[in-house]
């Protein structure tokens, strides 16, 4: 069985997220639960390259950078409602 990923930008994940109706984030990262809209604000004021890159996929819950999602420490976020 073949398997496609739709990656998008974090910030197009988040949207995505917000739409079927999340409203909070957290992340493990820096153990910080986040309000998305805001979140989403904070993106747009920061100039990280690798948040602007295309490679996040949402699974449920879940929204993964796919360049590491196998990785000892994968960047993911946890989404709730």
């Amino acid at each position: 069985m073949k398997t496609t990923l739709n990656t998008r930008t974090l910030e197009a994940a988040l949207r995505d997220a917000q739409s079927h109706g999340y409203r909070t984030l957290f992340d493990p990262m820096t153990t910080l639960h986040s309000d998305i809209g805001e979140f989403i604000t904070q993106l747009s004021n920061q100039d990280a390259p690798f948040l602007k890159a295309d490679a996040y996929v949402r699974f449920g819950d879940l929204i993964v950078a796919v360049r590491d999602a196998w990785g000892d420490c994968g960047e993911y976020y946890e989404l709730s409602f």
